[in-house]
């Protein structure tokens, strides 16, 4: 046998042997090669599907800050417009504030003319009218005239 190991046909098969044992090792070696990158692959896309939800949470995440951002925004704006729109009720007050000063000098007046009519309807004289009411010595005469005793 030592022989046949030795001879050019014996090289040559122990020359097919060793190549079909590289071949053999070379596709253990290729297959579990492509068994770790798949793996790698499967780790690959699941780190990007975990990536991909983590991005769609911080992008919903970042609409929510913008709506908020828009409201605060908003009320911002609101709270600049106040000194107008104070300004505008002060403006407001003052008007209604006149108006009642005017109503109540005319409340007063006609206050003070419906006194003179009773006291000239009880017979009380233009100067007693004028002391009593403050209205005019003329006011008083019409008052008198037409709402006295005599006027009957």
């Amino acid at each position: 046998m030592s022989d046949f190991i030795i001879s050019p046909t014996g090289i040559a098969y122990l020359l097919q042997i060793a190549a079909l044992f590289f071949f053999v090792f070379a596709i253990l070696a290729l297959w579990q090669q492509s068994r770790t990158m798949r793996r790698n692959i499967d780790d690959v896309y699941r780190i990007n599907d975990q990536a991909d939800q983590k991005l769609k949470a911080m992008i919903a995440l970042l609409s929510d800050l913008k709506q908020e951002f828009v409201t605060k925004n908003q009320e911002i704006n609101d709270l600049h417009r106040i000194p107008t729109d104070l300004a505008d009720l002060s403006r407001r007050m003052k008007n209604v504030e006149s108006e009642f000063t005017r109503m109540a000098d005319t409340f007063q007046q006609q206050e003070q003319i419906s006194k003179a009519i009773a006291m000239a309807q009880r017979g009380s004289k233009r100067a007693e009218i004028v002391e009593g009411t403050g209205l005019s010595a003329e006011q008083a005469d019409t008052i008198v005239k037409f709402h006295g005793p005599n006027t009957e």
